[in-house]
Formats: C-alpha cells, structure tokens, sequence
C-alpha cells in the first residue's frame, strides 16, 4: 500500500469507530429515557421518539461508513492480489 490509501484507510476506520461510539451514546440514552418513564405522557413519548430517530439516523451513518470503507478494502484486494 503506498502512504495516501495508508492514511486514507485508517481514516476511514477511525471515521467508523467515532460514528459507532456516537451511535452507541444516543441509543444508551435513548434506552435510559425509556427504562426512567414507565407510563410515559405524550410529551415523553413524543421525545421517546426524537430519541430513537436520532439512534437510527446514526445507525444509518455507520452503516454508510461502513460499506464505504469494505468499498475500499476491495478496491486494494483487486489492486494488490
């Protein structure tokens, strides 16, 4: 591997690994939210919701993240096999 796909596959792995701990964050809040309110009023659910949204747009990014970078892994399994 020459130094640019070097430093661009570790950036790529620490993209990731920021976007999963981001990720990992707004679901343990969003569980932490849910477990607190046992009979939620509507406003509560209503936040519930904004909650889980913000963990599944997350999940979106890492996934994205994610097929971005076996993108790149494959494209230098072609190059250098």
């Amino acid at each position: 591997m020459n130094p640019s796909e070097k430093t661009k596959h570790i950036k790529l792995r620490k993209e990731l690994k920021k976007l999963g701990d981001t990720r990992d964050k707004i679901q343990a809040k969003s569980t932490d939210y849910m477990r607190k309110h046992k009979k939620p009023t509507q406003t509560q659910v209503k936040k519930q919701q904004v909650l889980n949204n913000a963990g599944f747009r997350e999940q979106l990014f890492v996934a994205m993240k994610g097929d971005e970078l076996d993108a790149f892994r494959q494209k230098l399994r072609k190059k250098y096999k």
